[in-house]
């Protein structure tokens, strides 16, 4: 059975590897940034369609070790190229580098191109095209120290560019981050959720569409597997199919609520643009807020000073941690900061913590229950 790899941020990969499980893929293993998983072909679809927490699904196609520079383009020669590019595709390759053995990245992809350009040239007499920017084809290469691994991307634009996000407002939640948070929190749109901060409306957005069972890549056009020469077009259709006929409507409340003006309307236009209803938006101070139920789950990305400056940080974040005490007994609240001298500052017990990343910044999400 076929060998796939979702990446992933790192941190997330419980939750993506819960997805998987969902899914039924077997042989599942958590490694850092991916999960590594086997399925059929179907499978493959429905992991670029459905899951949450990926940002790309690969197909390896070789894994070795490198002892001088020139072992990479031996090793890209050496796979069947004729047969993994059609006639009149383009291709790219991009990749994930930290190694000694080049000191430009750029020159390691360039050898995997120019490997993958001989080979075809080599075989057919003719040779195939790159385009970086919209390939039908995309390789992948990951080179750590002295080991390398080219794979086929099958999902081409990552993951996370869902389509429905037509504004933000500063430092917006990555799609992929803002639903592995939901995951990592155990909520499954069976009581209700509430984000006070919700800034561009990621987190309730992806709320929404993980308790109607919308397929994350729901406006989604192309995938690169659709390029691909053993593409089942009557599979893919019916994956699809199959997916849209799942969707349920809204049974929880969910809110989204923030003090600013131009957060509110754009939560409200990425809401609309995503196609989803029965969300709450409102325009709030948090400790004005109304707890829509009497339990559930509330997740907050406050400012912090790192980003958006907020004239007391330590006050902001004691607030935060008064008002909870105060206003949402009965619910399980998770914040997600990069400072961690204002977590501090919230004044409970943390029960649960993970290590995140929002963006290249080092985050912690920590979980208080409210009694």
């Amino acid at each position: 059975m076929p060998r796939y790899v979702a990446t992933t941020n790192a941190g997330l990969e419980p939750a993506l590897k819960a997805e998987l499980e969902a899914l039924g893929a077997d042989n599942i293993q958590g490694k850092r940034r991916a999960v590594v998983f086997e399925g059929d072909q179907r499978l493959l679809y429905r992991a670029n369609l459905e899951l949450r927490c990926a940002l790309r699904v690969l197909m390896p196609l070789r894994s070795f070790k490198l002892y001088y520079p020139d072992d990479l383009y031996d090793a890209a020669y050496s796979l069947p190229w004729e047969e993994l590019i059609p006639p009149r595709r383009t291709f790219s390759v991009d990749g994930i580098l930290s190694s000694d053995l080049f000191n430009n990245s750029q020159y390691a992809m360039l050898r995997v191109k120019d490997a993958i350009v001989d080979r075809c040239r080599d075989k057919t007499g003719t040779r195939p095209n790159v385009n970086r920017t919209q390939a039908h084809i995309r390789v992948h290469l990951r080179l750590f120290k002295d080991r390398a691994t080219i794979s086929m991307d099958s999902s081409g634009e990552p993951l996370f560019k869902r389509g429905y996000r037509v504004s933000t407002v500063p430092a917006p939640l990555n799609e992929v981050l803002a639903a592995g948070i939901i995951g990592l929190s155990g909520w499954r749109g069976d009581r209700a959720f509430v984000d006070p901060m919700c800034g561009s409306g990621t987190l309730p957005i992806e709320a929404v569409r993980m308790a109607r069972r919308i397929p994350s890549q729901m406006q989604r056009k192309s995938y690169a597997f659709q390029y691909w020469h053993d593409y089942d077009e009557p599979t893919w259709k019916d994956v699809h199919a199959t997916a849209v006929a799942a969707i349920v409507p809204l049974a929880v409340p969910v809110l989204a609520s923030d003090k600013n003006l131009r957060a509110y309307k754009v939560t409200q236009m990425n809401a609309e643009n995503s196609g989803i209803d029965g969300m709450d938006i409102q325009m709030m101070l948090f400790d004005k807020l109304e707890k829509p139920a009497e339990t559930g789950t509330l997740i907050m990305n406050p400012p912090y000073d790192e980003r958006l400056k907020v004239s007391d940080v330590g006050e902001f974040y004691n607030m935060i941690g008064r008002t909870l005490k105060l206003n949402w007994t009965g619910y399980e609240a998770f914040i997600l900061s990069t400072n961690k001298e204002a977590l501090g500052r919230i004044g409970m017990t943390v029960a649960q913590r993970h290590n995140l990343y929002n963006g290249p910044t080092e985050a912690r999400l920590n979980k208080y229950e409210v009694y």
